[in-house]
């Protein structure tokens, strides 16, 4: 036989063999996209979704040789900047089930979703809240890292989930994120430390006075909210809700007027997931925290349709101009912690293998987000400045206060909720402050480089 008659022989045997099987498809529901916008950290811009997505490429990259691959789902609609990488929602989860955990909990074959990624303040439980952000004035993000995998901070985590989910989901953290920005301010923060004449609790009562609505995430908020009331300005709480009862429409408008008075700082338009700068420069809301610096970059990006642009290109200042001065010293969330939630049962219908490339991804992916999100942050912050941002420092007087209203606050509703039956708030927090007393002295003992950069202090008076 010719070559030419071998080649067309062997051409015609794989026009007719069967086409190789697909890889089977583990579907993992997430409440967060990517968002691969230009400029954008490996799996996405988003501070919760690209941390996920990048688990997802990690751990695709060792399944593919098992046949297996994860496909990643958002809710609602694809977000054009994550066509052909992500899919619309398998799990109905706000008609079914409330949250990513309790659908992951009742498995794909009660209806639910076998794998998911969540974040621990929309897992349905109290305790949630100690595992998104840290604790105010808590561990940083390297020394939560000790926490987890030497300090026995996982092991309770999981002994918690056992117990609110009836032993039916695994958690895995995927996902540690450096210091975040310490909020934005339409006016610089009162400063006792620059006026001899006014005491911390003067400068206190005078930002508790400010008639902003400002998005801030519990429990921190909450701590600053005792902290206003011990000073006799006792601080507003209107949730999710803002200036204007249309939040996404300019306020005041004929068609949207002020819903309410602001005579008096506060908390409101916390919606969780939702970045606050549409709010912001629409009048709805006046000061606010997010996340890191360059992540606050990329949102900003998003709501002013410049997502496409290099980050060099895009013009910020129309959301920077509204609250520009830009505070350091994250007191309120040291961390972002994302946990990847694997149904029990179908953990253990895994292949061993399968089983390992899970567990050695989310180490991985661990490892990279927290070196990456390091990574972008000077970067961010020159961004930010280029466009109108004054950086500046938390005023230590205000940051005194704070920390002892935070922390009685965090015992308070530790001791409420063991009182109604529930002592896993309690246990979280006292475990995480017992690892951080044991890790204090080598946490001042490795300090030798903070300060160098001379951020200023707030230069705000009363």
């Amino acid at each position: 036989m010719s070559r030419l008659a071998a080649t067309l022989m062997a051409a015609l045997a794989l026009s007719t063999a069967p086409a190789a099987a697909a890889p089977r498809e583990i579907h993992l529901q997430s409440n967060f996209p990517p968002l691969f916008f230009e400029g954008a950290p490996p799996g996405g811009a988003h501070p919760i979704g690209g941390l996920g997505y990048r688990f997802v490429e990690i751990a695709n990259q060792a399944l593919a040789h098992l046949d297996l691959r994860l496909v990643f789902h958002v809710p609602g609609q694809v977000h054009p900047a994550d066509a052909g990488a992500v899919e619309p929602p398998f799990v109905k989860l706000a008609e079914r089930f409330g949250t990513v955990y309790a659908a992951v909990a009742a498995g794909a074959a009660g209806g639910g979703a076998d794998i998911g990624i969540g974040i621990g303040n929309q897992n349905g439980f109290p305790f949630g809240e100690l595992y998104v952000a840290g604790l105010p004035f808590g561990l940083e993000a390297e020394e939560f890292a000790g926490y987890l995998y030497g300090g026995g901070g996982l092991a309770l985590h999981q002994e918690i989930y056992d117990r609110h989910f009836d032993g039916k989901i695994k958690i895995l953290p995927i996902a540690l994120t450096t210091t975040q920005g310490g909020g934005w301010f339409p006016e610089p923060l009162p400063n006792p430390d620059g006026d001899p004449a006014l005491s911390d609790e003067a400068a206190m009562a005078a930002l508790c006075r400010k008639p902003w609505i400002v998005r801030w995430p519990a429990p921190s908020s909450k701590g600053w909210e005792l902290a206003c009331a011990r000073v006799g300005v006792p601080a507003a709480f209107i949730g999710p809700e803002t200036r204007c009862a249309d939040p996404r429409s300019p306020c005041p408008a004929p068609d949207n007027p002020e819903a309410r008075t602001i005579d008096r700082l506060t908390f409101g338009g916390f919606v969780p997931g939702a970045p606050p700068h549409g709010f912001l420069l629409n009048g709805n809301i006046d000061a606010y925290e997010l996340n890191m610096p360059f992540t606050e970059v990329q949102m900003i990006k998003m709501t002013l349709g410049q997502s496409a642009l290099a980050d060099e290109a895009a013009d910020l200042r129309p959301v920077i101009s509204r609250a520009p001065y830009y505070y350091g010293q994250t007191w309120h969330q040291p961390l972002t912690y994302v946990e990847l939630v694997i149904n029990r049962a179908f953990w253990a219908e895994l292949p061993e293998p399968a089983r390992r490339i899970i567990e050695t991804a989310a180490q991985r992916a661990t490892l990279e987000n927290w070196a990456v999100s390091l990574s972008r942050q000077g970067e961010g912050i020159e961004l930010l400045k280029a466009n109108g941002a004054v950086v500046l420092r938390w005023p230590e007087g205000l940051l005194r206060l704070l920390r002892a209203a935070s922390d009685d606050y965090l015992d308070q509703r530790a001791a409420e909720l063991a009182a109604q039956g529930d002592d896993t708030y309690r246990r979280a927090l006292m475990h995480m402050r017992a690892y951080q007393r044991r890790q204090a002295t080598y946490a001042d003992f490795g300090d030798l480089n903070q300060g160098q950069a001379g951020l200023p202090a707030s230069p705000g008076g009363n």
